[in-house]
């Protein structure tokens, strides 16, 4: 996992880097009437992807939004069992975002849409989705079994 871990990092920090220099030069080649089309498109898709792939990251961290009030008021083995249930619960939902994601993925490739910009195949651009999806099944079922290990710890 200290390999996915790594590669997850290493993919938000360089399309996020490519993402500020691509618009740092486009504002330049704009400053002196240069312009092209598809760095703005290539900036979003930069942008999307590294934040499908950051919410692994954010599963990962624990870095999430979150109300909290139920779990300060629960202790001991309640607030594990509540914590397994939210786990559980991310984990369907993530195995159906991928379940879905790739229908519209397959769906896109047999439509064969074009980005504007780039004119490579939108389905490209949508294969993050069920990515993401994959990814946030691991990390939800990370944590479950670490809720699960603490538990019979304590």
């Amino acid at each position: 996992m200290k390999i996915l871990d790594r590669l997850e990092e290493i993919f938000i920090s360089v399309t996020i880097m490519l993402g500020v220099l691509l618009v740092f030069v486009n504002a330049i080649l704009r400053f002196i009437d240069i312009g092209n089309s598809w760095s703005e498109e290539l900036t979003r898709y930069l942008i999307i992807w590294s934040t499908f792939i950051g919410a692994s990251v954010c599963v990962r961290k624990g870095m999430h939004i979150s109300i909290d009030l139920l779990p300060q008021l629960l202790k001991g083995a309640k607030e594990r069992v509540l914590k397994a249930f939210i786990h559980l619960s991310a984990i369907v939902f993530s195995l159906i975002l991928v379940v879905y994601s790739l229908e519209f993925v397959f769906f896109s490739a047999q439509m064969n849409q074009i980005t504007p910009g780039l004119n490579i195949p939108f389905y490209i651009v949508y294969c993050v989705i069920p990515i993401s999806g994959v990814l946030l099944t691991i990390r939800y079922i990370q944590n479950f079994i670490n809720v699960i290990i603490s538990s019979k710890i304590n």
